[in-house]
């Protein structure tokens, strides 16, 4: 991950209460505020722990099968609709209604069907991939964002 002096400002300037993972918290602070462009070289090797939260050595069936565990798991399903309120304790008067627009819906949709709703169909609420994106849907339709 690389980002300008710019972000890292706005990173600095403010410190986060709850987190997901810290690469994730740059990376919505980086679309929020900024630009984000992926590259899909691998220009370093990827240092792996015994203690890594998440693994890079894994295959694609043992991704899939996380991704369905973590689905299932209750200890975080709030975890994004909590990082979005965050985001709004954190940033809410450097954005602009567009940004506060969305950042609330998902920081509060599970409070009314509408807002579930409206978040199940607003494309500005992305992760990227297809199927990132499907199963971010299915979140939402759950309540488990």
């Amino acid at each position: 991950m690389l980002f300008n002096h710019n972000l890292r400002e706005v990173l600095l300037g403010s410190r986060p209460k709850y987190l997901i993972a810290h690469d994730f918290w740059v990376y919505q602070v980086a679309m929020l505020f900024g630009e984000v462009y992926y590259d899909d070289n691998a220009y370093i090797y990827y240092r792996q722990h015994d203690n890594n939260q998440i693994g890079a050595n894994s295959s694609l069936w043992a991704k899939w099968r996380r991704r369905v565990k973590s689905f299932f798991a209750t200890n975080n399903k709030d975890s994004r609709s909590m990082q979005a309120k965050e985001l709004l304790s954190c940033y809410a008067e450097r954005m602009n209604s567009n940004q506060m627009q969305i950042v609330s819906v998902v920081a509060n949709y599970k409070q009314r069907i509408l807002l579930k709703i409206k978040l199940l169909f607003d494309r500005r609420y992305s992760m990227g991939r297809t199927q990132n994106n499907i199963l971010l849907r299915l979140r939402i339709l759950c309540g488990k964002l």
